[in-house]
């Protein structure tokens, strides 16, 4: 289907069949604007598998920005969360449990001592219902989601909508929103996995990161924050400046590796508006990422548990970066941190946005 974006330029949607989990179909969609940008989704985990960009050269390939399994049954064999819709709640909590309005929930333990990215069969693991649109001079796909009562030992039903968008100016939209019946915890977020090389001819180490973060939540030996809001001076930490990966990335740790899988604070005045969070630049392509978010954190992973073997290129160590914006990590067992809870008669909502850009 092709349809007309802003400026009367043209932008087309694709939907195919993808397979089937549990008897339930899964459909792919590709969404391709007029100046290269070309991403695919698929309805199950409501899941961005591909995302392409043209280098700056005349005329050139279109090349892949993402790490993402090709087939099916690869990615619901795989636990990476590429690509993924990380839900009821993004990141970790701690020991698997949290109390609200008095009442103590218990969670699968899925990492560690902790519950990682909502449980076992988590946002990511089912199939959402999905519908393709135009708008506004963006074309996309709305997913849709029942997460019912006790799912995976979160309270309430949690109505969950996620779109994923593009339009003409090479911007891709995240936005989510949820509803529920009953107090809840809810924190959402996209995991891709990025590397702005094309075709993933390079690691990350040889692209320049730059995060819009005074302070970051420094962790225990489990990932779970401290309670701590530090500052990133004078610390690996401090990427507010454009900074090579490869000079900082082996003086941190991301659990048991080298590399980043930290939750930064994002400097913005007025909570809750969209600004900038972080960005990305590969030198050699030239392509650019920007990715702002109304979201209060971003956590940023380094791919750290990828494979140290180079015969399982591209899925190894360090050959990609995630900035999951949302909320920081086992907030619900922090009160001084942003509040994750949502009630009856309130509307979640989220907003990320990822602007590619040739220099």
């Amino acid at each position: 289907r092709r349809v007309h974006g802003g400026n009367s330029r043209i932008m087309k949607i694709d939907k195919h069949p993808f397979g089937v989990v549990d008897g339930v179909e899964v459909s792919k969609y590709t969404l391709v604007n007029d100046h290269g940008l070309e991403i695919s989704v698929i309805s199950y985990g409501a899941t961005l598998i591909s995302v392409k960009f043209p280098t700056k050269s005349e005329n050139s390939a279109l090349e892949e920005l993402t790490v993402c399994y090709a087939d099916l049954d690869q990615i619901v064999a795989k636990s990476s969360y590429y690509g993924s819709t990380c839900g009821r709640v993004a990141n970790r909590i701690a020991k698997g449990t949290f109390s609200l309005d008095g009442q103590t929930y218990s969670l699968a333990i899925n990492n560690g001592p902790n519950s990682l990215h909502g449980g076992i069969k988590n946002f990511s693991k089912v199939v959402w219902d999905a519908e393709h649109f135009e708008a506004n001079g963006f074309i996309g796909v709305k997913f849709h989601l029942t997460s019912p009562n006790g799912d995976e030992g979160y309270p309430g039903t949690l109505n969950v909508d996620v779109v994923m968008q593009i339009d003409n100016n090479n911007t891709l939209e995240f936005e989510y929103q949820a509803t529920t019946d009953a107090p809840t915890p809810v924190n959402l977020t996209n995991h891709a996995y990025w590397n702005l090389s094309g075709n993933l001819k390079s690691s990350i180490r040889t692209q320049v990161v730059q995060v819009n973060a005074d302070h970051y939540t420094p962790t225990d030996d489990t990932q779970i924050p401290t309670g701590e809001i530090a500052s990133v001076q004078g610390t690996p930490f401090d990427l507010r400046a454009p900074t090579l990966f490869g000079n900082v990335i082996d003086h941190v740790l991301g659990g048991a590796e080298h590399g980043f899988d930290h939750n930064f604070v994002i400097n913005n005045p007025n909570a809750g508006t969209l600004t900038l969070a972080a960005r990305l630049h590969d030198p050699v392509s030239n392509r650019h990422m920007d990715v702002y978010t109304t979201e209060p954190g971003v956590q940023v992973y380094t791919y750290n548990y990828g494979s140290k073997n180079p015969a399982d290129h591209p899925y190894v160590q360090h050959n990609a970066v995630c900035f999951e914006a949302q909320k920081f990590p086992n907030s619900i067992n922090t009160p001084h941190f942003p509040s994750v809870v949502l009630r009856p008669g309130q509307v979640y909502q989220q907003k990320t946005v990822h602007k590619f850009w040739l220099e």
